[in-house]
């Protein structure tokens, strides 16, 4: 007696489909899990010679992630144009209090930016996290440039990071309070240039300053030696990514300002193996629906 009975079995192609699609969303779980930054730049200088000179790649710039700063200069003095000050500061690597070669930037050149040092980078990302160690060693107490609400008696260093569109999202300063130290600030929004106090520091003393920016919201947290010290406070300008962290000092002509660095440290997002999950589980289903349609 013949039986209509059915094979109790998928087409092949059907088959190995499903079967991706499950490898898909097992990829998709585990990479929910974990964290994904992408370390844009990695700057410090343990495998540099103590006393040497920071190295640079300018004109070129280092691949990701960067180990390697893009330059080192300086401005002209910009407070006195009748003194000719040629570039006489410097940028070695040095043991610098409780940090072990770390870049000491040391200047006694007069003006804005008298000593820099330079980055290059294209990374976009809804988000920005940019961390150091830093050791104000010796600065100017007076005379110096960018004074202002936050910062009486100008500022002696700062750190500006920039947007793909080349606008300033954030700036972090020092500015000395008396001989023997001062105040951390970040900068609010608008033409002053006003800053706002997290922290103060005292020469000589290591800290590490983490800054975590959402650039979807125009906000940041800042921490300072591990404990959060500023939550949603605004960035300068809003952005989608950054293009250069540029570090520099300000100085009063034949007066010691010297300040180290180290662990210069910037992430972003990755292009994320969860959005090439997505976009792999959205291009599975698009074959899947095709193979129901030509069934």
């Amino acid at each position: 007696m013949k039986t209509n009975r059915r094979p109790n079995h998928q087409p092949l192609s059907q088959t190995v489909t499903t079967l991706l699609l499950a490898t898909v969303c097992l990829v998709f779980v585990g990479t929910a899990q974990k964290s994904s930054a992408q370390l844009v730049a990695d700057y410090n200088f343990d495998s540099l010679t103590l006393g040497s000179s920071l190295p640079t790649t300018a004109p070129v710039v280092d691949s990701y992630p960067q180990h390697t700063v893009y330059s080192v200069g300086g401005y002209p003095n910009d407070l006195d144009p009748s003194i000719s000050n040629p570039l006489t500061g410097s940028v070695t690597v040095q043991n610098v209090g409780t940090m072990s070669k770390a870049a000491l930037m040391s200047t006694t050149q007069a003006g804005t930016g008298a000593l820099y040092i330079d980055t290059q980078m294209l990374a976009s990302g809804p988000t920005l996290s940019l961390s150091f160690d830093i050791d104000v060693v010796t600065t100017p107490t007076t005379g110096l440039a960018q004074s202002g609400v936050g910062a009486p008696n100008g500022q002696a260093f700062a750190i500006q990071v920039f947007g793909l569109d080349t606008q300033r999202l954030l700036r972090f300063a020092v500015s000395p309070t008396s001989a023997t130290g001062g105040d951390f600030g970040y900068r609010l929004p608008g033409a002053s240039g006003d800053l706002v106090s997290f922290g103060s520091y005292t020469d000589g003393e290591t800290h590490h300053v983490d800054i975590n920016a959402d650039l979807g919201a125009s906000t940041m947290n800042i921490s300072l030696d591990g404990i959060q010290v500023v939550t949603g406070a605004a960035l300068v300008n809003p952005g989608t990514g950054v293009s250069e962290v540029f570090m520099f000092q300000n100085g009063v002509d034949s007066v010691a300002n010297q300040v180290a660095l180290d662990n210069i440290v910037v992430t972003v997002p990755e292009p994320s193996a969860l959005a090439m999950a997505l976009g792999g589980l959205g291009l599975l289903l698009g074959f899947r629906r095709f193979g129901r349609r030509s069934a």
